[in-house]
């Protein structure tokens, strides 16, 4: 029942008389049908949001940022949705109301409702603090500075332990909070790599462990973070000994 009819549906109410009785059984059958079209549109939303909702995240460092900005475009998506849902659920159970009808639960979704809120928080959330980590990306290894990506990762790891309890539920705070601390373990790798005794021909070998095919001067914070670093420590150990 769109928003024109529902007002033509109350206006017809409201001048409600004697001669009116006939089409309540009509009004009343009208209601029916919109329930049946709103109960159907609830089950394939719950389908939608059991099987798609976007709760768990891929520990691949390299799909981080990718993977914000799909789960926020899908929860979107999900949440016109829900909220067109409903709306009509509860133009429906008022309509009921109104014909003296057998009531519907107008807060059947309020749980489904809570739970889209709470992701799309976190992921909401998640997505400004990755924008920091998504400008440190950038970065271009040869001007990086130890001391400032450190504070800038001590900032956002704890404006992710302030995330309320029903936030750090997700398994997705579980993944990004580990992101960050696989990081701060590389950021220090990474100071290691800084130092004089680096030269061409050890990055030459180092490069080709850990199949990075950039240049050397073009090298990011965000291909040093992608190459495993820590998997593959005992190669960074080889060439740094």
């Amino acid at each position: 029942m769109v928003e024109g009819e529902w007002n033509s549906f109350k206006q017809i109410l409201g001048k409600r008389s004697s001669t009116m009785e006939d089409q309540i059984p009509l009004l009343q059958a009208r209601i029916m049908q919109e329930e049946t079209q709103v109960q159907a549109k609830i089950k394939e939303i719950e389908h939608e949001w059991k099987e798609n909702r976007p709760k768990d995240a891929s520990s691949r460092p390299e799909m981080a940022t990718p993977q914000i900005k799909k789960s926020l475009n899908q929860l979107t998506l999900l949440g016109t949705l829900i909220k067109q849902t409903v709306e009509e659920l509860g133009r429906v159970c008022k309509a009921k109301e109104l014909l003296n009808m057998e009531l519907t639960d107008a807060h059947y979704l309020d749980s489904l409702e809570e739970d889209y809120m709470n992701l799309m928080q976190v992921w909401q959330s998640i997505g400004e603090i990755w924008q920091t980590i998504e400008k440190i990306d950038q970065t271009p290894f040869q001007v990086y500075v130890h001391k400032t990506v450190k504070e800038a990762l001590d900032i956002k790891q704890n404006e992710l332990r302030e995330f309320p309890n029903r936030m750090r539920s997700y398994q997705i705070y579980e993944v990004y909070t580990e992101f960050l601390k696989a990081y701060k373990k590389v950021n220090d790798i990474l100071s290691d790599l800084r130092n004089d005794a680096m030269k061409p021909k050890h990055w030459k070998e180092l490069l080709a462990k850990l199949k990075i095919t950039v240049k050397f001067n073009d090298i990011t914070l965000h291909d040093m973070w992608c190459a495993d670093l820590l998997g593959r420590q005992k190669a960074v150990n080889d060439v740094l000994t």
